[in-house]
Parts: structure tokens; sequence; C-alpha cells
């Protein structure tokens, strides 16, 4: 967002409130849009002669960019609140709900061919009370009533459309419908609310028993164990690389990556790790990724991801960033290092706002009211634009073809096959192809600043920090994460679902607050600076208050002490594009354990973990966030940061070539014993390698330690305290190069003057390239 926009947005603001604190007349609409004109695009075909809009609706109020894309519509359009909900049991009127983003071609399609026609909006506004929802603001709606559509026709997408009773219960449901097939269920639905309503009532009231039953405690619990665990996996492998059918959408599916990706490092899976990878360069190659600008579209209409819906979510930069840095640290692959750099740099150059504290949503599927029209290049322009050798090398590298691929056009897709003197050719072919592109109109980004996908987006930089060692990636982190902590967080209000300049501010949802605590914990592994555990705590603690739900163990998706109205308190871990609320919770949760040795966070991971057992266990594709938190409680974390012996110590680990470096960071008060002992009864400090690792240990230097007298023991102890280094030489195995990890086995008992805890294995994986 520009400044202009920005001061736009902010003076409105400080206008509503300072009308309001004199007691005088609200604003009208018109005169509110004309304070706003300028800070959002009109989209309306409605125009007065002096080209100001027709129509202006309640939507103007707002600061969602795509309720104000619906402020101009004929469809007198109310946000989900309170006085729509009581308007609807005044006039006894059936509630149209409408949820969707602005980024979204589909919603652009409906709102352009059924929200404009003015046929329709007379006949919505006479019969409905109609609601816009920003699925973007208020995740828990649309999950409801996302859930409830799937229910009624197993079809769902956005635009969301749904009937509601004025309680808000849903009655009907479904996704894009065209006008005429709109126009006719609207008279359906109001034909059957006047002559037959104890069927809707009925049918809302069946809906809304099998909602709640999504909510009940579980009638059994099932042991997720290790042997779960790896049957899990193997589902999630089978299912993620199964071969594509070729009429499905093609879609990243980060989160069963994410999962995959820690137990390939976890277990040292060579196998796995370059299924990964190749589906990682897979994803690339193809029209789903933006081959000029960088950047992944969210998902393509085929199964190859050849050509995509253009739109681009934050999110799955964030998600796929981390991915690649990941995959670029375990295998030093070149293309992954430059997919893992690019992907990263997308999201700090095109989606950051002017003060480098935040990132924007998403940007635009269309441009000029053309869906894709940025990003597509036809044959004609290609001919004219580039030399006879550059069109033939777009010809070969990017599959560039007269007839093209969409509606006439190419989406470009890289072929991988292409010799090398081509391929060095490609850097200045797409240079030209950006500056040729960047005289079109682009596409409009959505300025929003959303709490969970930002804190998505710290995750990932940390993980590009680690992976490359570009410090930018870790200052610009800690920027946004200190943005979070200073202006979406207060002690007295708990978290906001999003940043804005102005005093808008919503409730957060549960997956605002999962992702949060996990931002601030990667960043407290990585500084050392102890105020982000303490945040990561505070967030928990209140997401605790806010959301637990202590009848079954989980937690509700919408906060319950400022309801929003919604009929059905719902509790869910369904992972679609991103992980749930509950699945990051319970990821969180126990990286909170892991790190203060508070068993409360670790009770309720468990408790967490156990209601939902029977559904991950029967659905372990759709869970996969789940199974992830139940391996690292219950097999342990990956990264070059663990934890062990509830917390008192610290490992750090790194690998540089044939030497591996162990920093172990002892609480004090503690000590673990050295690698020799006085006692037969005590464990010593020892360091091992694990069968199938990358490289071996030939020799291990241990530290000098240092000789203690303790109250429960009469002979003295030799021991290691606060900060102690082990280093190992090590030789590479037959099959380094396609090894996925170094797998070392680190054995450790820590005691205090009065206790000693059970001997402890952290695992130790790193990256051997």
């Amino acid at each position: 967002m520009n400044r202009f926009k920005q001061a736009s947005l902010i003076t409105v603001a400080a206008l509503l409130i300072t009308v309001s604190a004199c007691d005088q007349p609200e604003l009208t609409l018109d005169e509110v849009g004309r304070a706003k004109q300028g800070s959002y695009p009109i989209r309306t075909e409605h125009l007065k002669s002096d080209g100001t809009p027709l129509f202006t609706n309640r939507l103007i109020r707002e600061s969602s960019p795509y309720l104000l894309q619906h402020a101009h519509n004929p469809v007198n359009w109310w946000a989900w609140s309170d006085e729509a909900f009581k308007a609807a049991k005044e006039l006894d009127k059936p509630i149209l709900l409408s949820i969707g983003y602005s980024t979204c071609h589909w919603c652009h399609v409906m709102e352009r061919e059924s929200f404009e026609n003015m046929e329709i909006a007379n006949y919505i506004n006479e019969h409905f009370i109609a609601i816009k929802v920003d699925r973007e603001e208020h995740p828990d709606i649309d999950e409801t009533y996302l859930t409830a559509v799937q229910m009624l026709s197993g079809k769902v997408g956005w635009p969301l459309t749904v009937g509601l009773t004025p309680e808000a219960d849903a009655f009907f449901g479904g996704t894009y419908f065209a006008p005429e097939q709109f126009l006719v269920l609207l008279e359906k639905i109001t034909q059957t609310w006047g002559n037959d309503r104890p069927a809707i009532n009925e049918q809302a009231g069946r809906l809304k028993k099998s909602l709640a039953k999504l909510s009940q405690a579980a009638n059994t619990v099932k042991s997720i164990d290790t042997d779960a665990i790896d049957r899990a996996e193997q589902a999630i492998a089978q299912t993620l690389f199964a071969p594509p059918r070729h009429n499905q959408p093609g879609f990243p599916r980060e989160p069963e990556m994410l999962f995959l990706m820690h137990r390939a490092i976890l277990n040292n899976d060579t196998s796995l790790l370059n299924s990964l990878t190749q589906r990682l360069l897979t994803l690339s190659e193809g029209g789903i990724h933006d081959q000029v600008g960088g950047g992944f579209h969210r998902y393509s209409v085929d199964a190859e991801w050849q050509i995509p819906h253009f739109e681009k979510m934050l999110y799955n930069q964030a998600q796929l960033g981390h991915l690649y840095a990941l995959a670029s640290q375990y295998t030093n692959d070149p293309r992954l290092i430059t997919l893992s750099k690019s992907t990263l740099q997308f999201v700090l150059d095109e989606l950051a706002n002017s003060e480098k504290t935040g990132f924007y949503s998403a940007m635009d599927a269309e441009s000029g009211g053309t869906e894709g029209g940025y990003y597509l290049w036809s044959y004609q322009e290609l001919s004219t634009q580039l030399s006879t050798t550059e069109l033939k090398l777009a010809e070969v590298v990017f599959g560039v073809t007269k007839q093209g691929n969409f509606n006439g056009a190419n989406v470009l897709r890289f072929k991988p096959d292409v010799a090398s003197t081509e391929l060095q050719q490609t850097k200045a072919l797409l240079s030209k192809l950006a500056a040729i592109r960047s005289q079109r109109t682009a596409p409009k980004t959505d300025t929003k600043i959303i709490t969970a996908w930002n804190a998505m987006t710290v995750s990932a930089l940390v993980a590009g920090y680690r992976s490359h060692n570009i410090t930018n990636y870790l200052d610009r982190a800690t920027a946004v994460a200190e943005q979070i902590w200073a202006s979406a967080y207060s002690d007295q209000d708990g978290l906001f679902r999003t940043i804005t300049a102005d005093s808008y501010k919503i409730p957060a949802a549960l997956d605002d607050y999962a992702y949060a605590a996990n931002a601030f914990i990667d960043l407290y592994d990585t500084s050392k600076q102890s105020f982000w555990l303490d945040r990561a705590e505070a967030i928990i603690k209140r997401m605790t208050l806010e959301f637990h739900d202590s009848n079954t163990g989980a937690f509700l998706i919408s906060n319950k002490t400022n309801g929003k109205g919604l009929s059905v308190a719902l509790i869910t871990a369904r992972d679609d594009a991103l992980y749930s609320g509950n699945s990051m919770a319970a990821q969180s949760l126990v990286k909170l354990f892991n790190r203060t040795g508070d068993i409360e966070y670790r009770d309720l991971a468990r408790g967490l973990l156990a209601h939902f057992s029977t559904k991950i266990i029967s659905s372990p594709e759709s869970t996969s966030g789940l199974w992830l938190a139940a391996s690292s409680l219950n097999v342990g974390e990956t990264g070059s940061v663990l934890y062990s012996a509830r917390s008192k110590v610290r490992v750090e680990s790194s690998q540089n070539n044939d030497q591996l470096n162990i920093n172990i960071s002892i609480a004090p008060g503690w000590h673990i014993n050295a690698n020799e002992v006085l006692s037969e009864f005590l464990i010593p400090t020892s360091l091992n390698t694990l069968k199938g690792s990358c490289a071996t240990i030939q020799s291990v230097t241990y530290p000098k330690y240092h000789t203690v007298e303790l109250g429960f023991q009469a002979e003295p102890l030799q021991v290691y305290e606060q900060t102690t280094n082990l280093t190992a030489t090590l030789a590479n195995n037959d099959h380094y190069e396609s090894c996925a990890a170094s797998a070392f086995e680190l054995r450790i008992q820590a005691c205090s003057d009065e206790v000693c805890l059970s001997p402890e294995i952290v695992p130790i994986r790193t990256a051997p390239h």
C-alpha cells in the first residue's frame, strides 16, 4: 500500500472516531466513499455521468480490499455483523452468504455476472439479507460454512455461496453459479422460505447436528506410537507420490511435503528425500511457477502443474520457500539453492510493505480484467519483441508455440532437458521478458497483512537463513516478528488477525496464535534471545485461554470469549493448503515443552492428539500437521538446535566437511556426566554414528571435565557444566553424494544437586554437503 492510500485510510478512521466522539450523525455511505476515494479501486460498471459510482453499500465502511471491491455493487451488502442478523430476524428474510477473497478469479467472474446484474441484485435486495465475508479475515467463518457445504454437496471452493437462517444455520450451499442458474436458485429458495419453512428448518437442524458432532469428545482414543507414525508416513507418501489423475487440479500440497521432509531428515531416508526433491524440481518447471518473475501461483487446473490459476498467495511462497531451503540444505543441489533464494526474494521484493515490517497477503489472478493477462505471451508478441535467436530459445526452453497452451497464448514452462549452452543464454532472455512484462498492467495486490501468514513467512526466512547464511533473511524475519508483537498483540486484547494502518482490528483466529508462537520459537532457537521464548509462551497461554475446549482436549477454531454469532463452535484439524490451527497448535506446544520443560504444554499436546487420534489414523493424508507434532513429541525434532533433559540442555550441531561440531549449553545448577565416569551406575556422554549415515565418526575430541562433589553422591563426579564443545572427525561413506543426512546420536544424562534425570538420546542430523 502506498503512503497516499495509507494516509487516506488513516484520515477516514480518524474522521469516523471524531464524529462518534462528538455525537454527531454518522457519515453517510457516500461521504465515506468520497473520503476513501483513491485508496481502493472502483470496479463497478454502474457509474454516474461524472464517473462516480451509482451505488454505494455498507461495505464501503470496511477495510478489507475484497469487501471494498463489492462496495459499489447494486447488491445491498452487509458485512458479517450482529446488525445483519438482527435485520434478517426483523424482516424475516433468509441470508445469502457469499465468501471469497480479493485475488480469486471466479469470485471476480461471479461479481461481474451476478452481483453487478441489476435483475439479480434487485431480487437479492428484495428477498434476502446479503452478507459478504473475506475468508482471509475470518477463516473461522469460512471453515465453518466450508465444512457445512462439504456435507451438503461434497463440492467446495470459492466463491462459497450459502443460504442461512437468521440464526446463522446453513440450509443450502454451493460455489460459483452462472447468472441464469443463480437466479433460478434464488427464486427456489424464496419460494421454499415462504411456502415450506419447516423443510428449511429441518435441513438446517440436521446440518447443525452434523457439524456439532465434529466437536464432540472422542468416543475412543487410539495409540499414536512410533509404529503408527511410520504407517502414517507411508500412507501420506503413497498418496502424495501417486500418479496424478489428469482431470484433477494440481496443488503443491506443501503440508504433506513439510511432514515428509521432517521424516526424511529424521530417519536419514535418502529415497524419500530424493522423491521430495524431484517433486519440488518438477513443480518449479511447470507454469505454476512464474518463470519470469519468480514466485508460485496457488494451483494449476491440470495435475501436471502446467496451466495455473494465476493468483499468488503469501502462504504458498512461505511454505515453498521453507521447503526449498530445507531441500537445498540437505542436497546442496544448485537448482534447489537457486529456487530457495528466488522464492524468498520474490516475497521480499514483491509482497513486502514499504516499511519492510510486514508482507501482503496475495496478488490477483487477473490484470486488466483478464485472467492471467500479466503472465501470458502470445506468439505474435514474442515474434515482434524478440530476435529470431531469442524466439527460438523461448521455443526450446519454455515450450512457446504459435497456437499456445492457454486461450491462444503461452504460459511459460521450463523444459529441463535442454542443452547447457541454451541454459546459459536463458538468463538474458528472462531479463528481457521481465522488462517487456513490466510495461503491462500489473495484478492488484491485496494489502492485508495477516498475522498467521506473516508468522509463517518469518519461519521460512529463518529456514532460509539457516540454509544460506544470508543475514538479510534473519533481519527481515526479526523485523516482521517485532511488528507482530508490537502491533498485533496486547495483554488486554490478545492477538489480532490483521496488522493495519488504522484502528480496524479483527480478533485473531486459532491459526494466528499457533503460527505466531511457532515463529517466535524459531527466532529463539536462532538468536538465543530468551524474550522470544517468553513471547511464545504468552501467545500460547492466551490461545489456551480463548480457544481450548476442556471437554475434548482440542482447540476451537473460533474464539470462545468473543463469538462471532456462529451457531456451532467447530473443532477441526483438516490440513488443506496450509496446516490447520489445531495442527500448528500441537506443533508449537511440543516445541514449547521441549524448550521449557513445562509438562502442561506436553499434556495439552497429548490431549489434542488423543482427541483426533481416530481421525488421523483413518485419514493421515489430511492431517499431516498432527503427525508432524506426534513425530516431534515421540521420536524427536529435526534441526540444528535441539533441547533435552526437560529443556536444561541445549544442543547445537553443524557439519563442516569432515568435522562435526556440537555445542552443548547446560542450565545453571545442572550438569551432564563427562565422557568418562567414576561409577558404573552413571551414564557417560557419548557420540555415535547411526546406520546409514552419510559420514562415520572416526574420532571424538571431548572437552576437559570438571570434578565436583554433590550431596547425593559420596564420591566425586566428573561432569560438564555451563557450555561445552565436542568435535568429531568424520569420514564420508560410499553413498555420501546421494545421502540425505549425517546421522548421529548424542547420549547424555543430566543431573542437578538433588536429582538425576533418565539418560536421553539426542538425535543429531546434519546436512552432509
